[in-house]
């Protein structure tokens, strides 16, 4: 249960806050808001699989604790874990999945496309001429 405990104190806390205060600050500093699709996926990815993180470690620990308290073979014990394992590392990989999608996501949230303006009536290419002209 420890295990399940520190991961989901540091993981489901601190990390989701950190998320939190970054999807809050960087937007209000760049101008640029991430898309509200892949915000949603990666909360939804780190969420799902912190819950099969988590409870697969809680659970097994405590059914592994269980066996050891009835004087099972400890070998016993390690393959009962297996299933939770299999859960754990499901889990694993979706909030490693997530990793990515934020970090997708603070690159669209700092990066400045420069943006190319095309004139579409005459007047706008006399004002650009006129514009560079100034400059020089």
């Amino acid at each position: 249960f420890t295990v399940a405990h520190s991961h989901l104190t540091m993981y489901g806390i601190i990390a989701f806050m950190l998320w939190g205060f970054t999807y809050t600050m960087v937007p209000r500093l760049t101008g640029k808001e991430p898309p509200r699709i892949m915000v949603g996926v990666h909360f939804w990815l780190a969420l799902i699989g912190l819950i099969f993180y988590t409870f697969s470690l809680m659970y097994g620990a405590t059914e592994k604790s269980m066996m050891w308290r009835n004087k099972l073979p400890f070998i016993d014990s390690v393959a009962h874990m297996y299933p939770y394992w299999l859960w754990r590392a499901l889990g694993g990989t979706l909030m490693y999945i997530s990793h990515f999608v934020f970090a997708y996501n603070l690159y669209r949230m700092i990066h400045r496309r420069n943006e190319i303006l095309l004139p579409t009536a005459p007047a706008d290419i006399l004002v650009k001429l006129k514009d560079q002209e100034e400059l020089k």
